[in-house]
């Protein structure tokens, strides 16, 4: 049997590892003519950890991944405990790790034989039959299979066939990226920290002893990305005066290491797919990057499209128990990402003080309920 995945990002990677443990013969058709390894960091919280054990790369993670603790507060650093825990980690009881999205790409693509990949290959449409799946690429090629797995990201190629009349949402905000080399012991306590402002967030996460990962958000009423100035000077003048070390950072990164990019989400589906194909990853369910969850889901739905694979022999009901696994969990995080990040990116000055006193009054263990899901056995629940 042979899987043809379309997309070779982590969803995407991570699919292709599981698959071939189980058996499967794997082909990844990527549109890019070349594995740029670039990006910023990511957070693995200890569902997406627990996945990559599971495709037995745990001990490689270890060498890459750092852990992190860090605190939600103020513009001004003043955190929004409500008792005496100041870092969220402890605050919710789950561990995350600080990874640079290139090394965890790097790491996967090691688990990949150069046959099963394909560059510059941009998935046209596929037909499909009861026992089969035919892909169509631009170059030409008509590739068969078994079934038919799209991981091609947010502005997916494969939905767009399943489902025309599904858009993607754009959330009303930007977001920067960059990574910058700061001596660890200039971050007070050694602690990260998500800052809230009005209409702007920023925050940061340790990759290694002195690599650090930051974010910053700024309100935009559509996607301006090409009228707003995108060099660092822009963004010290959005975030002068706020806790230290975030203009430092900004100023000590450089340019090819800053990245812009709209942020968008999609309402949750009630399908992934039909027959022999489904989604995985943003393509299934883009969600907003405010739980720190869009790689952590995507690790999470290839270990259960394996595993509903391996249970059964039909793989057109293999796929849909898949979706009926995923597609609850997956949904609510969508919905509880939003919402996070609107709040977060309240912009009036009297509304965002009574958010952070309403924030500051909250006790801890509504937070931690709210972070619940990621301690659920996400293979085994239904």
């Amino acid at each position: 049997m042979k899987a043809i995945i379309v997309g070779a990002g982590i969803g995407g990677l991570c699919a292709a590892i599981s698959l071939k443990q189980a058996g499967f013969e794997v082909e990844i058709f990527e549109r890019e003519p070349e594995i740029k390894l670039v990006g910023a960091g990511l957070s693995l919280w200890e569902n997406g950890t627990k996945g990559l054990e599971l495709l037995g790369l745990g001990d490689s993670l270890k060498e890459i991944a750092v852990p992190n603790g860090g605190k939600i507060c103020d513009w001004q650093g003043k955190p929004f405990s409500s008792g005496n825990e100041e870092s969220i980690v402890h605050m919710v009881d789950v561990p995350v790790m600080g990874v640079h999205r290139a090394d965890l790409h790097a790491l996967l693509m090691k688990e990949i034989e150069e046959k099963e990949l394909h560059l510059g290959s941009e998935f046209i449409c596929f037909e499909q039959t009861s026992d089969g799946v035919t892909a169509y690429f631009k170059d030409g090629s008509i590739v068969k299979g078994s079934i038919l797995i799209g991981a091609d990201g947010v502005k997916s190629r494969v939905r767009e066939q399943l489902f025309p009349q599904i858009k993607v949402r754009y959330a009303g905000y930007l977001a920067w990226r960059g990574v910058a080399y700061l001596d660890h012991s200039n971050l007070k306590h050694g602690e990260n920290f998500e800052a809230w402002g009005f209409g702007q967030r920023f925050g940061i996460l340790r990759l290694s002893q002195n690599r650090i990962y930051w974010f910053a958000t700024i309100n935009s009423p559509q996607d301006l990305r090409s009228e707003i100035n995108r060099h660092p000077s822009f963004l010290l003048d959005r975030f002068q005066g706020w806790l230290s070390p975030v203009e430092e950072l900004i100023q000590m990164t450089k340019d090819h290491d800053l990245f812009c990019h709209a942020i968008y989400d999609m309402d949750p589906m009630r399908r992934w797919g039909f027959g022999r194909v489904t989604l995985l990853g943003d393509a299934a369910h883009a969600m907003t990057p405010n739980l720190g969850q869009g790689a952590n889901q995507a690790i999470e739905d290839a270990l259960v499209l394996s595993k509903m694979i391996q249970e059964n022999d039909q793989l057109d009901q293999a796929l849909l128990q898949y979706e009926n696994k995923r597609i609850q969990r997956t949904s609510k995080l969508i919905l509880q990402a939003r919402q996070v990040g609107r709040v977060g990116q309240w912009s009036h000055p009297f509304v965002c003080r009574v958010r952070d006193l309403i924030f500051r009054k909250t006790p801890n263990s509504v937070l931690k309920k709210q972070f619940s899901f990621i301690k659920e056995d996400f293979l085994n629940s239904n």
